[in-house]
């Protein structure tokens, strides 16, 4: 293990997470930008997470695939372990899900699908990649999810954080039954803490293709436990209602990659890719826009200027007609709204329709029933009134 610490040149920060936070930085040697990942402070002294860190850094320096991000060394910088890793200039698929969910955005249908293949083209090499000596390691990623696919202006398309990767290679080793990975990205049997194969990071890409297409989540629920109870039960709701625009056949693929039962998935990564190709052969294969998709909706921040939020966040804003005009290019032709003002409701007012309108005919029926009522009244009190005069002028007359 390198311990080089002087190499590097941080240039700013790029996210944190729960376990580590990302750099952009500068290679002095080669002038090269790259990522730094480097695990939190907190986290130095904890035994299993260091382990954890040193099998990803082990298997990740193994990996050399295009849609595969690379990593070049695991070193140590301020007492923490940290691993140089290639830096993608773009965004990653969650926030472009996240984006087209606010904005009723859809993927082009062929962008989605080669976001799928090019997934499983590198998890394919992951799965048979074998050692220095021949030997077979194994390899399943367990956390195929949005955050860990990136994708870069220019197009690419790469996986990422092979941190909770099982493999023989490994230097620790994982707990049966316990359940690694985001819930929401887990096969029904991992959730079930069943061992798993290459066929649990299949079911994976099969919800992320599904949610590409349909631009929601599959599997939510504000509790997690709920989701995992959601990933058991594997109830996958067809597509054409929701995206009226893709294909039969397309719907097909996707919904036997997220076959309940594992032996009725694609056999391997490979079989899966072939599948989502043999369908865009079938319409065209039409060109790839994904780089100006990124850019438009996360626009490159020129990394010179303030890296105030503020700043940031102008300059991040997506650009929503370059989004509607690479729409109207494609084979798919969705329309960019953007987030209509919510009216906030009066307080007590009843919002269900059904109550709404019934609530109208209450009331005039009501208003009509009280007024009947007044009449009615009106018109005895004037007969008491009558009568009781009446009287009053006999007894006048009578004592007259």
């Amino acid at each position: 293990m390198q311990q080089e610490n002087t190499q590097f040149e941080i240039l700013n920060r790029v996210d944190v997470g729960g376990m580590a936070e990302i750099f952009r930085a500068k290679n002095l040697s080669t002038g090269e930008i790259v990522a730094i990942k480097r695990i939190l402070p907190q986290l130095i002294g904890q035994g299993d997470f260091i382990n954890m860190f040193i099998d990803e850094a082990a298997i990740c320096m193994l990996l050399h695939h295009p849609n595969i991000v690379r990593v070049d060394q695991i070193g140590l910088m301020d007492d923490a372990l940290f691993l140089a890793m290639e830096y993608v200039d773009g965004t990653n698929l969650r926030e472009i899900l996240n984006f087209a969910s606010q904005y009723n955005f859809k993927l082009p249908i062929h962008e989605a699908v080669r976001i799928a293949i090019l997934i499983l083209d590198g998890l394919e090499y992951a799965h048979h990649l074998c050692d220095n000596d021949g030997n077979h390691l194994n390899m399943i990623h367990r956390d195929v999810s949005p955050p860990n696919i990136l994708l870069g202006y220019n197009g690419d398309v790469k996986l990422t954080d092979f941190g909770l990767v099982k493999s023989k290679a490994q230097i620790s080793h994982t707990v049966p039954g316990l359940i690694k990975g985001k819930f929401s990205y887990l096969s029904p049997e991992a959730a079930y803490g069943e061992s798993i194969d290459l066929r649990s990071d299949i079911y994976a890409v099969g919800i992320i293709l599904w949610e590409m297409l349909t631009s929601r989540p599959l599997f939510s629920d504000p509790v997690e436990m709920k989701i995992l109870d959601l990933v058991r039960k594997s109830i996958v709701p067809p597509i054409a209602p929701i995206n009226p625009a893709v294909p039969p056949e397309l719907e097909s693929i996707v919904m036997k990659g997220l076959a309940r039962n594992r032996k009725d998935r694609y056999a391997s990564a490979a079989e899966f890719a072939d599948a989502l190709r043999s369908f865009l052969q079938s319409i065209g294969n039409p060109k790839s826009e994904l780089g100006k998709i990124v850019s438009a909706i996360k626009p490159p921040v020129n990394q010179n200027q303030s890296d105030s939020p503020e700043q940031s966040q102008e300059l991040n804003s997506p650009d929503l007609d370059a989004l509607n005009h690479l729409s109207n290019t494609t084979t798919q032709t969705p329309e960019i709204h953007t987030p209509e003002p919510v009216a906030v409701p009066v307080q007590n007012e009843i919002q269900h329709p059904i109550v709404q309108k019934a609530t109208p005919q209450i009331s005039i029926h009501e208003e009509g029933y009280n007024k009947r009522n007044k009449l009615v009244f009106l018109i005895l009190l004037g007969c008491i009134i009558f009568v009781v005069f009446i009287l009053i002028l006999i007894l006048a007359i009578g004592y007259i």
